[in-house]
């Protein structure tokens, strides 16, 4: 196995194609997000027959829409999704297809889930100018998105 030293001063001396590309980090972000539109309809639809209700009119019913648009199940789903697998696994569903995973730019450790957390809520922070801090990741020598940097990781390939 090669110590840790030695694959971060590899990792540093890497060429930039070496890195996870912006535009392949772009489809990833894009599936990431309709495989959580697909979890919010089914917590949605399971919700809508959990919560009691009155009278259900059918099965795709008032109860199952204001389940699927709640604010509060779409904050928690992405919550659940994004950082806990960071921390958990070093990368999402999508991100393991692919075989990308985000580590720490400063041991290519995982990160833990406070520091997930944090990458995520830069990552919110990247995406509010108009995606201006997603777009940051073209022009830098390790494709690095402000979240990234904010968060010092890196989405490396495995």
């Amino acid at each position: 196995m090669i110590p840790q030293d030695t694959l971060l001063d590899q990792l540093k001396s890497q060429r930039v194609s070496e890195y996870a590309s912006p535009m392949l980090r772009a489809v990833v972000g894009a599936v990431d997000l309709a495989v959580l539109a697909v979890l919010q309809v089914i917590v949605a639809g399971v919700l809508a027959h959990v919560v009691p209700n009155s009278v259900p009119a059918s099965p795709y019913d008032q109860t199952t829409f204001d389940m699927l648009f709640s604010p509060v199940a779409i904050i928690v789903l992405t919550l659940l999704y994004f950082p806990i697998s960071w921390a958990l696994w070093g990368k999402t569903l999508v991100m393991r297809g692919l075989g990308l995973r985000v580590v720490a730019a400063d041991s290519l450790s995982g990160v833990d889930l406070p520091h997930a957390l944090l990458r995520f809520g830069a990552l919110l922070l990247s995406i509010l100018p108009f995606g201006a801090g997603l777009f940051a990741a073209t022009n830098d020598p390790r494709h690095q998105a402000w979240h990234d940097r904010m968060a010092r990781t890196l989405v490396i390939p495995e």
